[in-house]
């Protein structure tokens, strides 16, 4: 079994391959959207890659995926997040955030 270290560095290495998000997130419309939706004003430095995701923009990429979809190679499905209890979430919450700071 590989470590979660290697998971990560797994993880990290296919998404920067597939990710096709804008370089400048704050130019990117959806990212205007959900910072105004989540009540913050846009910061203009590179301090947007040192705040933490927050639990409430989880519940709202939660929210937005479509049940039916086909699985990606852990086989977690949509159907499966969408059901994750507090304490599920946080686990999540975590993993994301320390994969976003250690990449």
């Amino acid at each position: 079994m590989e470590t979660p270290r290697k998971e990560a560095d797994a993880f990290n290495k296919h998404f920067s391959k597939v990710n096709t998000v804008p370089r400048d997130p704050i130019a990117d419309p959806r990212m205007r959207r959900l910072r105004k939706a989540l009540g913050r004003r846009p910061i203009a430095s590179n301090r947007t890659f040192e705040i933490e995701f927050t639990v409430t923009e989880l519940e709202i990429a939660l929210r937005k995926g479509k049940p039916g979809k086909a699985t990606g190679l852990d086989g977690v499905t949509q159907e499966m997040l969408s059901h994750l209890g507090p304490k599920a979430k946080s686990v999540l919450l975590n993993l994301f955030n320390r994969t976003w700071y250690q990449s």
